[in-house]
């Protein structure tokens, strides 16, 4: 069986070649049949997904409909490559089957992280005490686990890897309509994998200002995500998000109280906005140490067992600031001092009449969420509390579990990636 390699040298660290060179290779001298592909542009990693493929399906022997693939890149280039090698199920998607895989072959992934965030990676190893890098030979090492459990496992031979763990692929349908003011919207539908997040609202802001060229060159960490999450941190998405059952019939939301997902009400299921921050995960963290889906990872479970995801479901973390009582006070004086009307289902909540609610919102509560998603994921269980301090039992962050969802904006915000 060919081994594949995806390098890719302008990911992140820029550390691809020096890594494949120095690490990755030499510990490959054994295997016979090796080919690197290296990305030339961006989203390149398609191309070299749809290589392997042609590779593996020109194969003889049935037995070898899979293929072992290390990446050399981060979220994105996973994300790339996993788009290319399942391209002929994406194009006639009506067929196509994320859970049961029913036909198209077997891909095997060995991450080396070498991009930005590297969430996937960091899901599969969380750095701990004695992860942390202290220098650059730490760091290289860290980054190696993968490929050091494959060899472990295959020992050198042609045998399935025993390390080998289920990931999550959602299959993503958006439907677009060209507005006379957005020119660069296509129209129609697209079918995109995503292995782990589909993000809508802020988190979808700070993918798309993060990614520009200015921010790169200025911020090459994770950094830049911290300075694109300030400029959107005010901003507001109206929209309603429609939540569909998993296997069992139902779905479930995270009670902190039972520490458990209890089943909803039909009726439950359709949240109305405005929204702030909404993602659909299928992983625990977008970070090593940013975890805004606590329960999600499959890699490294929770310790407790029903709160555990199984592979065919999918995490969706959303903030509401409406659940504020806060600010649902001072939103009903500011909107009766204004015009004497109620508040609107179809507002726009970005206009300056809420502005001093929106920057008030991100202040109190929205930045006391994101202090707790980077200390272990610990604002799931945070509550909401009345102007006199007593807690009124709203959780702050809804964390909900099912199949899927179908989301429909007011206005398109919407980012589909690795991560």
């Amino acid at each position: 069986m060919t081994l594949h390699i995806v390098s890719n040298p302008a990911s992140g660290s820029k550390s691809a070649d020096r890594l494949l060179e120095g690490k990755i290779l030499p510990l490959l001298s054994n295997f016979p049949s090796i080919i690197v592909h290296r990305t030339k542009a961006r989203a390149d990693g398609i191309r070299c997904g749809q290589e392997i493929r042609a590779n593996v399906d020109s194969q003889k022997d049935p037995t070898l409909g899979q293929s072992n693939v290390i990446i050399l890149g981060g979220d994105g280039t996973t994300h790339e490559v996993l788009n290319g090698f399942y391209k002929k199920e994406l194009d006639s998607s009506s067929s196509f089957n994320p859970q049961g895989f029913a036909g198209p072959p077997q891909l095997n992934l060995i991450i080396v992280p070498t991009g930005t965030a590297n969430a996937f990676y960091a899901a599969i190893f969380p750095p701990g005490p004695s992860d942390s890098p202290a220098g650059a030979e730490a760091e290289d090492q860290w980054r190696l686990n993968s490929l050091r459990s494959f060899l472990s496992a295959k020992g050198q031979t042609e045998s399935a890897p025993s390390s080998l763990k289920p990931l999550t692929l959602s299959l993503s349908k958006t439907h677009a309509t060209r507005f006379a003011h957005l020119e660069d919207v296509e129209t129609g539908q697209v079918s995109t994998l995503t292995h782990l997040i589909s993000s809508h609202a802020l988190h979808a802001a700070i993918l798309y200002d993060s990614d520009s060229p200015e921010l790169r060159k200025e911020y090459p960490g994770v950094e830049r995500f911290k300075v694109a999450a300030m400029k959107n941190f005010n901003r507001w998405v109206q929209g309603s998000l429609k939540i569909n059952p998993s296997s069992n019939g139902s779905v479930r939301k995270y009670d902190p109280h039972s520490r458990a997902f209890v089943p909803l009400q039909q009726d439950q299921t359709v949240l109305k906005g405005p929204f702030i921050y909404l993602a659909c995960l299928s992983t625990d963290r977008l970070e090593p140490n940013f975890i805004p889906a606590p329960f999600s990872s499959t890699f490294s479970p929770t310790p407790e067992e029903n709160l555990r995801r199984l592979p065919e479901e999918l995490d969706l973390v959303v903030i509401r600031p409406l659940r504020d009582p806060k600010v649902a006070k001072r939103l009903k004086e500011v909107r009766y001092e204004e015009s004497g009307g109620g508040v609107d289902d179809d507002e726009d909540w970005n206009q300056d009449l809420f502005k001093e609610i929106r920057e008030s919102f991100s202040q109190q509560s929205l930045m006391k969420i994101t202090a707790a998603m980077y200390d272990g994921g610990k604002h799931v269980d945070l509550q909401y509390e009345a102007e006199d301090g007593k807690e009124l039992g709203e959780t702050m962050v809804e964390y909900y579990r099912g199949s899927g969802y179908e989301w429909t904006p007011t206005w398109i915000a919407r980012i589909l990636s690795g991560v």
